[in-house]
């Protein structure tokens, strides 16, 4: 009933910002980008591969980005009629960590395509187990 339905939603909610959020922290280890502060700052530059220094020195792609993606693709995906709301929340929140100088553009590029994609694909996952909580919120 209801509840079960809540419950679904829920873990849906959660894997789509947990999954694409520990996609991010491979992907930041992986490439090692310095943010553009650590330029100022040290004069470090760019992708140093497989660096294992604190995430926060660490910019692409954009963990923040990624998470209001996520979380917005799936909210417009349970409640389509806000998606466009939903979307432009995303993209000032974006805007905000390349206006601010912790990301650079293709940081939050990244991290907004990883938000969508990863939930997209969770979303098909979902609806493969027999999991349709989509398609009662078409309004």
């Amino acid at each position: 009933g209801r509840l079960r339905q809540a419950v679904w939603i829920s873990l849906f909610l959660f894997l789509a910002i947990a999954l694409s959020g520990l996609l991010v922290v491979f992907l930041k280890i992986i490439f090692g980008r310095y943010r553009p502060v650590m330029l100022f700052e040290s004069g470090k530059y760019g992708f140093t591969f497989f660096q294992l220094t604190q995430a926060r020195k660490l910019s692409f792609p954009s963990g923040h980005t990624d998470t209001i993606f996520a979380f917005m693709t799936a909210l417009s995906l349970l409640i389509p009629r806000h998606r466009i709301p939903f979307f432009c929340l995303a993209i000032v929140v974006a805007a905000s960590r390349v206006l601010i100088g912790a990301h650079y553009p293709s940081d939050v590029v990244m991290g907004g395509y990883l938000g969508i994609v990863t939930t997209l694909y969770l979303k098909g996952i979902f609806l493969s187990k027999g999991l349709d909580i989509f398609s009662k919120n078409t309004n």
